[in-house]
């Protein structure tokens, strides 16, 4: 990542934040699309293209709309570029909802219940690696979690008439990547990371290579990536899984959070 601004304002590899987007009306009558950026740095380093905050364009837009906007000229990082400039200077989105998406509609709802632990690959012991090493993989740390029964999905099941009703939780389960990046270890990259979800008939013990060559995986994250978080949505009935957290490569040393939404109540602790 750099640490100087291009030509334009713009600092490359630089992470910034979309704050609004508006259809700005001008005083000719046509209308402009702009996005509102910030740069985390909250200093003057600042898009000094078209529609920054001192650009003319500015005087064709009426004091009602700059108040609607917020817009004012301050070098605290925060800036306006129209959106073809936008496309054009960005090449990665990303979108976060504000609370798990059980059904990926993009709408988030709420989590009956929420729970993280924290865990480390360590070498040699707990840094396994994929499954491309049945061996290697089952050092990796594992993680119980047990999914029991809504009473409101049981009630509701047995005032059906004729039917089984839902006995299925609905999870996201995610695995974040921890102090990747921070000014101590400046050189650090993503790792290739990702997870694996089995079910078991033994809450009490690890599974071993045996379980994963005799049982399929009850669903994964996907492939592995070097992003900073994965993460996959379940239908789970109820009963005991077992959650592995890997990195692609084996002896690899990181820290990690696993993260479980669920509208169902759960418990989630570490298997030794």
């Amino acid at each position: 990542m750099a640490n100087a601004a291009d030509p334009n304002g713009l600092v490359s590899g630089h992470a910034y934040t979309v704050t609004a987007v508006a259809k700005v009306p001008m005083k000719e009558g046509n209308k402009v699309n702009l996005v509102r950026i910030r740069n985390p740095w909250g200093n003057d380093v600042e898009w000094n293209g078209s529609w920054n905050d001192n650009d003319s364009r500015w005087s064709e837009v009426d004091l009602h709309t700059k108040h609607e906007l917020e817009w004012r000229r301050r070098d605290d990082g925060e800036f306006w570029m129209e959106y073809r400039d936008f496309c054009r200077e960005f090449e990665e989105v990303t979108i976060c909802t504000l609370g798990p998406d059980f059904d990926g509609d993009g709408v988030a709802e709420e989590a009956g219940m929420v729970k993280a632990i924290r865990g480390k690959w360590e070498v040699p012991k707990t840094s396994g690696g994929s499954r491309n090493n049945l061996e290697l993989f089952a050092r990796n740390p594992q993680y119980l979690l047990s999914v029991y029964e809504h009473e409101i999905k049981r009630d509701q099941r047995k005032e059906s008439v004729g039917s089984a009703g839902s006995r299925y939780c609905c999870a996201v389960i995610a695995l974040m990547q921890v102090r990747r990046r921070c000014m101590k270890h400046p050189g650090r990259k993503m790792m290739q990371v990702g997870f694996v979800v089995y079910r078991t008939e033994d809450p009490k013990r690890r599974l071993s290579v045996q379980d994963f060559i005799t049982n399929e995986e009850e669903g994964n994250s996907g492939p592995y990536i070097n992003y900073r978080e994965v993460f996959a949505r379940f239908e789970l009935s109820p009963g005991h899984y077992v959650i592995i957290p890997a990195t692609f490569e084996p002896h690899r040393q990181g820290s990690f959070m696993i993260r479980v939404y669920t509208d169902c109540p759960f418990d989630l602790r570490e298997l030794r």
